[in-house]
């Protein structure tokens, strides 16, 4: 499965994705900085690609309707720090596959994962 970082997150959680078995590229891989979030999520779907971002509007299920896209993993860190990332990161690979996910909205954060289904 592949999957897109979004520009928010460090392309220094790729190596942890590719570790676990996906294909992931960066927003930035894509020539798609500055892109912005009416722009950017129906290019990483086009992609049939999880977005993978800490941009908390991604989270409305009002504008990105579970069901209706590719997958949505945004990781809620309080100190929105590379090392809180990696934690929340790791935290979903060792209890969930995202290709289980596919249209699912899933919140990580550190009091749990929230999964919002269609």
């Amino acid at each position: 499965m592949t999957v897109k970082i979004d520009e928010d997150l460090s392309g220094l959680l790729k190596p942890l994705l590719n570790a676990a078995g996906y294909v992931a590229l960066t927003v930035n891989d894509q020539g798609w900085t500055g892109a912005p979030d009416h722009v950017l999520f129906p290019l990483v779907q086009m992609e049939s690609e999880c977005l993978i971002t800490a941009d908390a509007g991604f989270a409305d299920i009002r504008a990105y309707p579970p069901g209706t896209h590719c997958g949505i993993l945004l990781l809620q860190s309080v100190d929105q720090t590379i090392r809180s990332w990696k934690s929340l990161l790791w935290n979903v690979l060792q209890r969930h596959n995202l290709a289980d996910h596919v249209g699912h909205v899933m919140i990580a954060s550190e009091s749990g994962i929230v999964i919002r289904i269609a």
